[in-house]
């Protein structure tokens, strides 16, 4: 259908210029062509866009051991799986918050380091309601990112200025602020939602 229109138009365009010259000599095709548009470029067809546009943008590989695995509803990736994998390196890499809190399991106000909640699934572009937590021996437990957001929880990399290790309840401990904020005491699941050793996070 295309062809045969473009091949009528050329027809008319042809006879119409024919009758202009005949009456007016100085008439040309140029002008006939510039006075229809006919030789404009034709609109461009909107198309798919670029694989660079489309695509989320990729993480850096880590070049250490795993340490956090994010997956589930996020855009940023770095694995074929879509799988937000971080080392201890890229994660002491993205702004680190420190909370002084007390813990049922340490002695007196400790000093935490790491990246906060909010930040850090603002960083995979995560677009979810609950995180799905999972530790090193399988333990799980959903935590609603609203509450992480509110009171700047953080994935904790370092204890009193060292790096968690697995007899400290690292690589990675969930800490709330808890001393900065009396609910949070006086809440038993905050307790549960402390999650030490945690390995997997999953946003749905």
């Amino acid at each position: 259908m295309l062809i045969k229109s473009t091949l009528l138009l050329s027809c008319i365009l042809g006879m119409l210029l024919f009758m202009l010259q005949l009456f007016n000599p100085q008439v040309n095709a140029e002008q006939i062509n510039a006075a229809t548009g006919y030789n404009k470029p034709p609109a461009a067809t909107p198309t798919a866009r670029s694989s660079a546009l489309s695509s989320p943008r990729q993480l850096s590989e880590p070049s250490g051991r795993v340490i956090l695995t994010i997956k589930g509803d996020i855009k940023l990736s770095n694995s074929e799986d879509h799988k937000a994998r971080f080392d201890r390196e890229m994660l002491s890499q993205l702004p680190q918050h420190v909370i002084h809190t007390s813990t049922p399991w340490t002695e007196g106000v400790q000093t935490f380091e790491g990246v906060a909640f909010g930040d850090l699934l603002a960083y995979v572009q995560a677009n979810g309601k609950t995180l799905k937590t999972i530790a090193l021996d399988n333990y799980s437990l959903e935590i609603p990112i609203e509450e992480l957001v509110k009171y700047s929880a953080i994935l904790a990399i370092k204890k009193n200025g060292e790096y968690l290790r697995i007899r400290d309840k690292g690589p990675i401990w969930v800490v709330y602020p808890v001393d900065d904020h009396p609910e949070l005491k006086q809440a038993v699941l905050t307790q549960y939602r402390q999650i030490w050793h945690l390995r997997t996070l999953i946003v749905e």
